[in-house]
């Protein structure tokens, strides 16, 4: 499959190689591995904790590891995580059998990590998140657990520009952080992914007001957001390029102009499905604005990748 020519191999994709038996892949990495600095794991199953032991021993420069859908628990990632200390971008997305747990030790082990991916990790509730390192830039938490104190949490660290924690599994969770301090701890956030939180008016304000460089914001099915909500982001999201509000209910025509008014640098606003605004009003908005494409696209984490932030299975 891989000859002597590979001996200095430094990225290898396994995608989708469902029948990768832990001791196949010991066979891969002894002969391919000291080099490596990306892996592909995605969907292969049959790996377990000790295939990633493996993984820890042959690849000792792994930046980059991709283990979606996979099968290993908590101590897979602790041996992992002991010997792969240059690990800057991890997804466990749909790893079902980690916890708290295994967070910890990447919090632990790893500190130059840059990228976390946790997607419906639902064993995960966020215990491990005070304390990130600071060089944690993306936290994608999409389909968990997660309530307002380990958002708060995962902000801690002060590093993170992206954080996506839409579809949760207790949505209602959006009314409690209008509850909690923000401080400065979201001071770099660039992007925002709050899809159907349930999101509170004095949730908005904290967040409009705590992220004052601000770039996109997903509020997408935030239907409980009314006039005071949108009127907040209008005041305090100068740096807001790109606004996601498909399916806010409660956004009426008072709101649109309180957007358009405020956010200056605006460019494109989704927005489909909000029925309280009359199709005069929004032709109001484009008099106003000319400069924001009105656009009727479904947002979701799958097709909202920031420039440069990018992690691809």
């Amino acid at each position: 499959m891989l000859n002597r020519s590979f001996s200095q191999l430094e990225s290898l994709s396994l995608f989708g190689c469902v029948d990768l038996s832990d001791s196949s892949l010991s066979s891969l990495l002894i002969k391919y591995g000291s080099k490596m600095h990306t892996l592909n794991l995605s969907f292969c199953s049959k790996v377990t904790d000790k295939g990633l032991s493996y993984v820890a021993s042959c690849c000792p420069w792994l930046s980059s590891i991709t283990l979606y859908r996979c099968h290993f628990t908590d101590y897979g990632l602790l041996m992992l995580t002991q010997s792969c200390k240059s690990l800057k971008h991890v997804d466990l997305s749909w790893c079902f059998k980690i916890t708290d747990l295994g967070i910890s030790y990447l919090n632990q082990n790893c500190l130059q990590l840059d990228t976390l991916r946790i997607n419906g990790c639902n064993k995960i509730l966020g215990e491990s998140f005070l304390g990130f390192s600071p060089t944690l830039a993306r936290l994608d938490a999409s389909n968990t657990n997660l309530d307002s104190k380990a958002v708060v949490a995962a902000l801690s660290g002060g590093g993170l520009r992206y954080l996506n924690i839409s579809s949760p599994v207790f949505p209602n969770w959006g009314r409690e952080l209008a509850h909690v301090g923000l401080g400065g701890l979201a001071a770099n956030i660039r992007f925002l992914d709050f899809e159907k939180c349930s999101l509170v008016d004095d949730a908005i304000k904290k967040f409009s007001n705590g992220c004052p460089l601000l770039q996109e914001w997903n509020l997408s099915s935030c239907y409980r957001i009314t006039f005071l909500g949108w009127g907040s982001i209008g005041l305090h999201c100068q740096n807001l390029e790109i606004l996601h509000v498909n399916k806010c209910g409660r956004l009426c025509h008072r709101g649109l102009l309180a957007l358009g008014n405020g956010c200056t640098r605006l460019s494109v606003l989704n927005m489909k499905y909000c029925n309280s605004i009359e199709p005069y009003w929004i032709d109001i908005f484009k008099e106003q604005r000319p400069d924001v494409q009105i656009r009727k696209e479904e947002a979701s984490a799958k097709n909202i990748n920031p420039p440069n932030w990018n992690f691809n299975i």
